[in-house]
């Protein structure tokens, strides 16, 4: 009938070798490419300036959360008079505007390296989950590293430390 079902030493050497390669060569394979796949993560990381973007994200974060806390207040009277007020302090006008123009300023950036960062980590997240890897994402690990450091620093909680 066929060659392999006739002679049982080709049978046999043919079921060795399927079995070598099911056994040892197919996990050293996969094995060799979750390596690779964690190196280029790891060199993307390092030299896209990801770290940097992730750090100046975290950074401006904080500082709107610390420029939110003091509310921006401004009030006037019936005969025209301004009054502008950063908390419960009254200030001169071009002291509030540029704190108002700071915040404005800080979110803008903050919506802009979010979007950038949020690419990035989906498509590292997307990799790792279309080759099967089950740990968490270090993009986002990274992120929250730089919040927690910058939040901390700034004398912040932290929103996410519950969770940690």
């Amino acid at each position: 009938m066929g060659v392999f079902i006739d002679n049982p030493i080709t049978l046999t050497i043919f079921a060795a070798f399927t079995f070598a390669i099911a056994a040892f060569l197919k996990p050293a394979f996969l094995a060799g490419r979750d390596y690779t796949i964690w190196q280029l993560i790891d060199v993307y990381i390092k030299r896209s300036g990801f770290s940097k973007r992730a750090h100046q994200y975290a950074s401006n974060k904080a500082k709107y959360n610390s420029l939110q806390k003091e509310t921006l207040k401004m009030s006037v009277s019936k005969n025209g008079d301004e009054k502008f007020y950063i908390g419960d302090d009254e200030v001169e006008k071009a002291i509030y505007r540029a704190r108002r123009d700071e915040t404005e300023r800080t979110k803008e950036t903050i919506f802009n390296l979010q979007r950038r960062l949020d690419k990035e980590t989906l498509v590292i997240g997307s990799a790792l989950r279309h080759y099967s890897q089950e740990s968490s994402n270090p993009a986002t690990l990274i992120i929250h590293h730089y919040e927690e450091i910058e939040f901390l620093r700034r004398g912040l909680e932290y929103p996410d430390s519950e969770n940690r």
